[in-house]
């Protein structure tokens, strides 16, 4: 069965509400959290673009947080709204390689929940500029 960019979300909240306790449970949290919103920013960056973003070479991460931050809608407000959600892909995308790769430094509760929470937030926007379009 194929994984959804919403099964990685939905993953970390029901980690963090059932079993967050302890600092590898918050890592956990925040790399699922980060992973459900990266796949789904792709996935509509890929329905924007041609060839598909996906399917252009180079750093994936970086690839996609600069999508949505060079992205001209067309209108002011939208462009802007897509340049905030690049900027926070890249900021969130930090938190992850944290999480998953920078052991001596701690990651709190609090850092997950963040996490979790600004990924909820931004997948929701892109779920409403995907049906927009």
């Amino acid at each position: 069965m194929p994984v959804s960019s919403q099964g990685f979300l939905n993953e970390a909240r029901w980690v963090f509400n059932e079993h967050c306790s302890g600092e590898d449970r918050y890592r956990l949290v925040v790399s699922r959290a980060y992973y459900g919103l990266y796949h789904c920013a792709l996935e509509h960056a890929d329905a924007l673009v041609a060839p598909p973003l996906s399917a252009c070479g180079g750093g994936s991460h970086a690839k996609v947080s600069s999508f949505y931050q060079d992205h001209y809608a067309g209108d002011r407000d939208l462009t802007r709204q897509y340049r905030k959600i690049g900027i926070n892909l890249l900021r969130l995308h930090g938190q992850r390689v944290k999480a998953d790769y920078k052991l001596v430094e701690s990651v709190f509760i609090q850092d997950s929940e963040s996490v979790l929470l600004s990924c909820e937030s931004l997948f929701a926007q892109l779920i409403q500029l995907k049906a927009a379009a």
